[in-house]
């Protein structure tokens, strides 16, 4: 299921970092899940795959171009709507983007979204 992506050595100590053997899951594969177990796996194991692509990505390089990456985290307050609102505005935005054509000057760029609660759940008056 894991290969090894990259050695170093630290300390006389060699480092492995792993990637996944196979091609991450499909987003379509997501909505197939048959359970919330089998569910969270699938996220678990894409989402991985994802940041490792990233960091093979990163380990490639000789410099480090940082208009090149995009690594945060938001984290905010809205309602459930506000939420529903803005996911649906970010997902537009990437449908037009993903909409154009190569063209000299264009790189391809992968951006990974993943957005849920934070914290403990919360009841509802």
């Amino acid at each position: 299921m894991i290969t090894v992506a990259h050695t170093r050595s630290v300390n006389g100590i060699e480092e492995c970092f792993f990637a996944a053997a196979k091609e991450l899951i499909a987003p379509e594969d997501l909505r197939r899940a048959e359970s919330l177990e089998q569910f969270a796996d699938h996220v678990q194991l894409y989402g991985n795959g994802v940041a490792q692509a990233l960091v093979r990505y990163i380990l490639s390089r000789s410099e480090l171009r940082v208009q090149d990456i995009a690594v945060r985290g938001h984290v905010f307050y809205a309602t459930e709507q506000e939420f529903i609102q803005a996911r649906e505005a970010i997902y537009r935005l990437l449908q037009s983007l993903e909409a154009q054509p190569p063209a000299p000057g264009r790189k391809k760029y992968r951006l990974f979204v993943m957005g849920h609660p934070s914290g403990a759940a919360t009841t509802e008056a």
